[in-house]
């Protein structure tokens, strides 16, 4: 027959561990949390067998302190259970079972049994630990990308453009002779280069000095009618200094001591030799003739206003007519910059000769007029954004991986390139090199980023070829900028689009007013030609023969006829050639309140919705409301391009 009290005892051997597990924690006190088991197991009595197992299952459990205090107690309780009821010591540890699947269940029970605030911190620890491992793989998986994986440099775009100039007969490029002209250029006075010599007028103090420094100069003004002349500019690019020469005459010219100059020019020359590279980088290229042909184009434009008072056609024409050429020559690089010189002069010999007619009608003949209405028309002012192209293009392949399908990801010499270039903040070496994998993994691939840039650059052209009546806000290229812009994720995602996209905008609007002063010369010089022929101008511009004006220029504004007075009461009774002007609105040859440079535009395109901001703005207003005059200019304004 079965002792029930036996049988009792072993089931409560069997339900002890959970009995254990369904405990909870208690909140001792502040002393009795400080006793361990240890101590604690060793004031139970038991014998030495118990006291061991109980010890090395509360050790096992790796629990709390007084989380195992409360676990020895209640194996402590048990056995002494078992010991009252008569079992042996022996027996009791064998009707335990697995040691370390107790001490393991007892663990799991009692963190259940913990603070709800423990388990958020533990979730939150767990969670923070994660993420810790996960970033430190992700940022080894981004470094391992960024320093292990290189661009492939596969083009010389210098190389290819300095190819084309190259297959340039030497005969036909102007380059050698503008340097020898400048290079033979006398020193000019100090007092004439502080006064912006073609500024100065006959009335002031130092026009004989200006007339006599022009008159030394006509050695040189032949060489540059020479060099004109030519078909191509061809002059090389390079990513260093290698014409000391000129840079030291240039210093020179800006009254450096001759020596000092040398050594100043040696220097510079020295730290852009630094690199050897065969293939250097497109963006770092020198354009030195830029300064060089500014230059030639303010004595041009003194020498033909001393020829024009002198009475002295041919010399004035020969002026004129080099500097339209002159200013073709720039066409050739493709630069954004230098398309922006290039208009510079040619509105530079647009406003002299609108001088000239203006005030000496009769100084050119009828010849010298067309030749130069020929050239001003052959003058091709379309904007020309193909080396920009090529700029990015280059900088895109020295940056990104390329993975043979056109896509790849900015690598660490690409991050330094950006550095380099300033594009982002300055920095040490080491921070840099911390820095260049995140932001490698942050930025668009190289597909995004020549998506991107593509379709600004194809909207800057579309925008250009789209005449000013028909463009609206959505066609603006600046669009795209503004939109990367918005914030600074999106400008750090993009930031060589954004860093290597130029004012597109600005350059287009350059171009479209500098294209409509052409425009009014050429209807000005067709009603003065007119005028010979028939004795007096013609009462609308539909009366000119096309063989004199073959098509009547656009206004910009509208697209219709350029605007024309046969009399203007306005300005001592004579013709005025103008436009609507920005505001939209035929105000028959009144212009603005307020002349900036001479012409009454904005200094950006505007479309007409922007039109009503501006015009409820008196600042705005006064500046708009009203025509543009393209001819006769106001006496010697300031054009807006020097």
């Amino acid at each position: 027959m079965t002792n029930p009290h036996r049988t009792n005892t072993a089931l409560a051997d069997q339900n002890l561990v959970m009995r254990i597990l369904r405990t909870p924690i208690h909140i001792l006190p502040q002393n009795l949390r400080r006793k361990s088991a240890e101590r604690a197991i060793a004031q139970t009595n038991l014998p030495e067998l118990l006291q061991r197992l109980i010890l090395d299952v509360t050790n096992r459990s790796k629990l709390w302190r007084s989380e195992r205090l409360d676990v020895a107690r209640e194996l402590a309780s048990h056995f002494h259970d078992g010991l009252a009821s008569g079992t042996s010591s022996d027996k009791l540890a064998e009707n335990f079972g697995d040691r370390a699947r107790a001490a393991a269940l007892i663990h799991r029970s009692k963190k259940r049994c913990r603070p709800k605030a423990w388990h958020a911190l533990a979730l939150t620890t767990k969670a923070v630990g994660l993420l810790f491992i996960a970033t430190i793989a992700l940022y080894l998986a981004l470094a391992a990308r960024a320093f292990l994986t290189h661009p492939n440099i596969a083009r010389n775009y210098l190389a290819e453009i300095n190819a084309d100039i190259e297959k340039i007969p030497e005969a036909n490029r102007a380059w050698p002779l503008y340097r020898q002209a400048y290079l033979a250029q006398p020193r000019m006075p100090e007092e004439i280069a502080k006064e912006q010599f073609p500024a100065i007028k006959p009335e002031d103090p130092l026009w004989p000095t200006t007339v006599a420094y022009v008159k030394e100069c006509q050695p040189q003004i032949k060489l540059l009618h020479q060099a004109a002349a030519l078909p191509s500019l061809g002059s090389f690019l390079s990513y260093q200094i290698t014409d000391v020469e000129v840079d030291t005459h240039s210093r020179w010219l800006a009254g450096t001591d001759l020596e000092k100059a040398r050594a100043q020019s040696k220097r510079q020359a020295d730290g852009f030799a630094l690199s050897t590279d065969p293939n250097p980088d497109l963006i770092g290229v020198l354009i030195p003739n830029l300064g060089t042909m500014r230059h030639f184009a303010r004595l041009l434009t003194l020498d033909a206003r001393i020829a024009a008072l002198n009475n002295d056609p041919a010399r004035a024409h020969e002026n004129l007519e080099s500097m339209y050429k002159m200013s073709a020559h720039l066409s050739e690089s493709g630069f954004i910059i230098s398309g922006l010189v290039r208009l510079a002069i040619h509105d530079r010999a647009t406003q002299t000769l609108s001088n000239i007619l203006r005030d000496q009608p009769d100084l050119l003949s009828t010849d010298q007029l067309t030749s130069l209405a020929h050239v001003l028309a052959r003058n091709n002012l379309a904007v020309d954004l193909s080396t920009e192209r090529l700029i990015f293009y280059d900088f895109i392949q020295r940056a990104y991986s390329d993975n043979g399908r056109g896509d790849g990801h900015l690598t660490a010499e690409g991050f330094n390139l950006l550095n380099k270039y300033n594009f982002r903040p300055n920095g040490s070496t080491s921070l840099q090199a911390l820095i260049a994998p995140a932001a490698t993994g942050l930025m668009a691939s190289r597909k995004e980023i020549t998506r991107l840039y593509e379709q600004g650059l194809d909207q800057a052209v579309r925008f250009a070829a789209t005449p000013v009546w028909k463009r609206t806000d959505a066609d603006s290229p600046d669009l795209a900028s503004a939109n990367i812009a918005a914030s600074a994720t999106s400008r750090f995602r993009f930031l060589p689009v954004w860093a290597l996209t130029p004012a597109l905008g600005r350059a287009v609007w350059v171009h479209d007013e500098s294209t409509q002063r052409s425009a009014g010369l050429l209807t000005a010089i067709a009603i003065e030609i007119y005028r010979r022929k028939h004795g007096s101008y013609p009462s609308s511009l539909a009366d000119i023969e096309t063989s004199i004006l073959p098509a009547i220029p656009l206004d910009m504004f509208d697209g219709q006829p350029l605007r024309y007075l046969p009399h203007n009461l306005l300005d001592n009774n004579r013709p005025v050639i103008y436009s609507i002007g920005v505001d939209r609105k035929d105000d028959h040859a009144r212009a603005p309140e307020k002349i900036i440079n001479g012409v009454a535009s904005p200094s950006n395109w505007m479309s007409e919705s922007r039109l009503k901001d501006a015009l409820q703005s008196p600042t705005e207003r006064s500046s708009i409301d009203g025509d543009w005059i393209l001819w006769p200019l106001s006496p010697d304004p300031a054009s807006k391009s020097q």
